[in-house]
């Protein structure tokens, strides 16, 4: 089984919800806004990296809003981890 890494990750605003958002550039930003999306942060991460990991490094990164910093914990849970 291949496991999908990506080199970018962060939040964004998209119709009253913030979800995480993986990416392999930073040029995702602005496809991202392109559609509607806002609050846009993402982190260039020093490798590619599966979604658990990067995760796990989201945890301590600290966002602009609560609400973007819950979704990374949303997304903790939903990959397994116990927070």
């Amino acid at each position: 089984m291949t496991v999908k890494t990506y080199k970018v990750a962060g939040i964004s605003l998209h119709n009253g919800k913030y979800k995480v958002r993986y990416a392999n550039n930073k040029s995702r930003a602005n496809v991202l806004t392109k559609n509607g999306h806002t609050n846009v942060e993402l982190v260039v991460l020093k490798e590619a990296l599966p979604k658990e990991d990067i995760i796990d490094q989201l945890l301590n990164h600290t966002f602009k809003t609560p609400e973007g910093n819950l979704a990374i914990k949303l997304e903790a849970k939903e990959l397994g981890f116990n927070l």
